[in-house]
């Protein structure tokens, strides 16, 4: 991977962002890997050498990395595990976890998550998957009993006036949001099932790679509006195209003078167009849905 500094961040800045520390220590994937489309980790390997990303883009990510820096030494103390690095086979595949804290005293596993107030009213799925990836690896590596999951979320967009006047909004900036801990056989499951697809996909050229799906894309759902003349806000919008037509049909028969279409708006996929997908350049998938919008 590349990197550009187009935004002329001062040098020390640009070299913190762009110096990678990352090792998978030996292992073919991470937790977090693992939970990745397999299209996105293939084009991501593939083309690492093609991949261009300017530092401006990653800064929060360094937010993050300080945060568990400064996070670590504070310590575990005597009532948890800081940053336990564990290992999992599967199906000759080994793949690597970190989870950030485990807590002796009540057996409850926890990772530091720093990102934004709509991760905190959303939630996001994959923290819950990570989470019973880690839940597995400190079992079976550390003959603990996991009782509990948890994220500690520090909130980087955290602000006052929203916490004082919305109910929803967070009243500081941190949480704690409880995770579905699942049973060990739909854990195991999800894992086999995820490095099994991670596998084929390594011999599959890069236009066949099975497609993204709507979640790993974070995309909405493509929506069918009815315009009534030259308006431009639409009369209607429908999240089909059978119901668009027979809701048109209905304007027609009540206003049969006035003229009605049907305008298909494509949805919007949010993590390749936004950015947040380094391989979205070389991926035909995201380009033929580009086509069409």
């Amino acid at each position: 991977m590349r990197y550009t500094n187009n935004h002329n961040l001062p040098e020390p800045l640009y070299k913190a962002l762009t110096t990678d520390t990352y090792s998978l220590h030996g292992a073919s994937l991470s937790a977090t890997g693992l939970i990745k489309s397999p299209r996105e980790a293939q084009l991501s390997k593939r083309h690492d050498d093609e991949i261009v990303v300017d530092a401006s883009s990653i800064i929060y990510r360094m937010m993050g990395t300080m945060g568990h820096s400064v996070i670590e030494q504070g310590g575990g103390g005597k009532a948890g595990l800081l940053e336990e690095l564990l290992f999992l086979d599967v199906d000759g595949i080994q793949v690597k976890g970190q989870p950030d804290y485990l807590t002796l005293q009540d057996g409850k596993l926890v990772d530091w998550k720093f990102s934004s107030a709509w991760s905190y009213i959303y939630g996001k799925p994959e923290w819950e998957q990570q989470l019973n990836i880690y839940r597995i690896m400190a079992e079976d590596n550390l003959d603990v009993e996991i009782k509990g999951l948890e994220v500690w979320l520090i909130i980087r967009d955290w602000q006052r006036g929203k916490a004082k006047t919305d109910p929803d909004y967070p009243n500081i900036p941190f949480a704690r949001m409880e995770q579905k801990l699942w049973s060990r056989k739909k854990a195991w499951e999800y894992i086999k099932t995820r490095v099994s697809l991670h596998k084929a996909a390594i011999d599959i050229p890069d236009d066949e790679l099975p497609p993204c799906t709507h979640r790993e894309r974070w995309a909405t759902d493509d929506t069918w509006a009815i315009m009534k003349g030259k308006n431009k806000r639409a009369t209607r919008v429908l999240d089909s195209k059978e119901k668009a037509e027979k809701v048109m049909a209905s304007l027609h028969k009540k206003s049969p003078k006035l003229k009605y279409r049907i305008e298909k708006r494509v949805g919007y996929w949010r993590k390749c167009i936004d950015g947040y997908c380094v391989a979205a350049p070389f991926c035909n998938q995201l380009q033929s849905h580009l086509k069409q919008s």
